[in-house]
């Protein structure tokens, strides 16, 4: 019966973390966040091969905690080091971004 009741336990403490965080897999390692709301939606994300279309399609936490938090602050140490690759992963977003937006206005 104790072994039981710890089990129960157990179980039901990892069920409640598993609904409130984002376990993402990035190039970097793994990152956890906390969710916005009590879901198992996105609860593990590997991000490593996303698109655009992927960052539109899943939850606007993960979406702001990669763009902002991620891949932003790189972006910008790039460009005030005027390196030709940011130019470059600039000009594969804004290409990205027109072609989902072609996409999409069809």
């Amino acid at each position: 019966m104790r072994k039981t009741t710890v089990l129960f336990t157990v179980m039901l403490i990892v069920l409640v973390s598993l609904l409130n965080l984002h376990i993402i897999r990035t190039h970097d390692g793994i990152e956890v966040i906390t969710k916005d709301s009590m879901t198992f939606r996105d609860t593990f994300t590997d991000v490593r091969k996303w698109r655009f279309t992927d960052y539109i399609s899943h939850s606007p936490r993960i979406r702001n905690y990669l763009i902002y938090e991620k891949h932003y602050p790189a972006l910008m140490a790039m460009l005030r080091q005027n390196t030709v690759p940011a130019k470059l992963k600039l000009r594969e977003f804004e290409e990205a971004v027109h072609q989902w937006l072609s996409e999409k206005l069809k």
